[in-house]
């Protein structure tokens, strides 16, 4: 599928889904699953080493070690560089290969295995929790109507009725 359509049928499919979310066309439970899809994929997560080097210069920075801190974020630096580097990469590559091509030459990739199957296994138990307990959805709990107070005023022989409304 060239790029153009590729880009044509997300938007096509963004806007179905907003407009779908928008209109709540959908059960709780549908919207939270969905929901849980687009984190899982739209979620920017940093790298384990950064996280470590984050907390290193922390620990550093406590312990009033100027300069073990100043290498530290110099090695953040150059993580945070070949990170970037990375990117621009993925970013050509995405330009050359059509998406599906690319995630298909990932299939057997131990990662990717467990990204998608760990996503499908989150889905297929929140489905049948939805499927199973439909009572358990967040809805508005409908309170017991009671009877709307009425009071009456009059005067020279006319009245005129006026409800109260809460």
């Amino acid at each position: 599928m060239p790029d153009s359509q590729t880009n044509e049928a997300l938007t096509s499919s963004k806007l179905e889904y907003e407009s779908a979310i928008g209109l709540s066309q959908h059960v709780p439970q549908a919207k939270t699953i969905s929901e849980m899809v687009l984190d899982a994929f739209q979620t920017a997560k940093e790298s384990e080493e950064i996280r470590e080097l984050r907390a290193a210069i922390r620990l550093a920075q406590d312990e009033h070690d100027d300069d073990k801190a100043y290498e530290l974020m110099g090695q953040l630096k150059r993580l945070k560089d070949a990170e970037a580097a990375d990117s621009a990469a993925l970013a050509d590559l995405g330009t050359q290969f059509p998406i599906s091509r690319i995630l298909s030459s990932y299939k057997n990739d131990p990662a990717f295995q467990e990204l998608v199957y760990g996503l499908a296994l989150k889905v297929l138990n929140q489905t049948h929790q939805a499927i199973s307990n439909p009572n358990t959805a967040k809805s508005k709990t409908t309170r017991a109507r009671k009877e709307a107070e009425v009071y009456t005023i009059s005067k020279d022989g006319q009245s005129v009725s006026l409800p109260l409304r809460t």
